[in-house]
């Protein structure tokens, strides 16, 4: 069973020996003994920080982002664009903070601005998709 601290290496590692099993051409680049999944797991680490912006990150039709308390990340929030619905909510440690149904509250309640800037975004018009209206709440 994956540890916590190991569970994101432990589930590239499983995807990456599925991918091996299936595609023998993967298979012996996979099998090189300079690759190793500690390098991996550091290099998809990097890119998606490389592609994070404002302190969020678009992953696969999803918005990914820290909620906050005075810089102190809370809980990691994942909200479907394709739905416009938070799919996942999760503290430390994969858990629930005394502050998970505010945040979610919070995030549904402001949904709205999301869908403003995916439509602003679609349209190529010029509306800042990165800045936060004035007058939004987004305190937990």
């Amino acid at each position: 069973m994956a540890t916590n601290n190991n569970s994101f290496q432990d589930t590239i590692k499983a995807y990456l020996d599925k991918r091996a099993a299936e595609d023998s051409l993967f298979a012996v680049t996979y099998a090189k003994e300079n690759k190793n999944i500690k390098d991996c797991c550091s290099y998809i680490t990097s890119q998606a920080k490389k592609q994070a912006s404002n302190g969020c990150a678009m992953i696969e039709d999803s918005l990914i982002f820290s909620a906050r308390i005075r810089g102190k990340r809370i809980e990691t929030v994942e909200v479907s664009l394709k739905q416009l619905k938070v799919v996942q909510c999760r503290g430390l440690q994969n858990s629930n903070t005394e502050y998970h149904d505010r945040i979610i509250s919070l995030v549904t309640k402001n949904m709205h601005l999301i869908k403003e800037r995916l439509k602003a975004k679609k349209n190529g018009t010029k509306k800042d998709v990165n800045r936060i209206p004035q007058g939004v709440d987004m305190a937990v």
